[in-house]
């Protein structure tokens, strides 16, 4: 599947406090691990990037809020990891991706280095400025043990218009008749700010898978990327497809000096 790729964005609604448990993964809302102890993680630098075939970065776009002292050593970074460009079925073709780096600063005898505390790559996220609603966890299945999975498969809306829930599974199995989970993750999920990598007149994404577990668990066992992925090829109407990757760092970058 060429064109577009699914996004794989994630939440997690505890009962006991939704609003305070919502965790959110490959999207820049903070960084995606925590701080060592004693160390302060600033505030996210953004650049978009053009990989070829041959994983070559082949334009920089950098974000507005990237300072000019750090514009030069986060470009030369760009260009000197190593990038696995975007797959259709395991061929690998030119794509787009926006790339999200938290950097932790270390005062040392010379100066003040930045070192690498996290990246992600991804071509959807949500707007950080706009409100954002968390599903609840439903009162009526407040009895229930055993939470549940939703994965939805949404079209994000544009021009002020609310996001399309195209399908969903539970616990990986389709929907069949009314669902309290289902009906808490449509109505947030619908008016999620959600914004789309945009450049040249091409858009980087379409259809976005977005998974929402509910849990009764202060401390859930999460599910692997492996199973959300997996559950996302079968939602109804996916095109995502055994082979399709998007533009991933093929190293751990972390701990590296900019």
């Amino acid at each position: 599947m060429r064109h577009p790729h699914l996004l794989i964005l994630w939440v997690l609604i505890l009962s006991s406090s939704p609003l305070a448990a919502a965790q959110l993964g490959r999207i820049s809302v903070g960084p995606p691990n925590p701080a060592a102890k004693g160390e302060k993680v600033l505030q996210p630098i953004r650049a978009d990037i053009k990989v070829n075939a041959e994983g070559a970065v082949t334009a920089v776009r950098m974000g507005a809020g990237v300072p000019g002292f750090l514009t030069e050593p986060f470009e030369k970074a760009l260009n000197r990891w190593h990038i696995l460009p975007a797959q259709d079925k395991g061929v690998p073709y030119d794509w787009a991706t926006r790339v999200s780096l938290w950097l932790v600063a270390e005062t040392r005898e010379n100066g003040v280095a930045f070192k690498v505390h996290d990246v992600e790559l991804t071509a959807a996220w949500y707007d950080e400025g706009k409100r954002f609603q968390i599903p609840v966890y439903p009162s009526s299945m407040r009895r229930s043990a055993n939470g549940a999975n939703v994965v939805m498969l949404v079209k994000p809306g544009s021009g002020g218009k609310r996001n399309r829930i195209l399908s969903a599974l539970i616990d990986g199995q389709p929907v069949h008749g009314a669902n309290p989970f289902l009906r808490s993750a449509r109505e947030a999920v619908r008016q999620w700010p959600m914004v789309i990598l945009e450049w040249d007149g091409v858009r980087y994404a379409d259809d976005i898978c977005v998974p929402v577990a509910f849990s009764v668990e202060e401390q859930p066992v999460e599910r692997s990327e492996a199973e959300t992925e997996a559950d996302c090829r079968r939602l109804p109407g996916s095109s995502y497809e055994e082979g399709d990757e998007e533009i991933r760092l093929a190293e751990d970058v972390k701990g590296q000096l900019l």
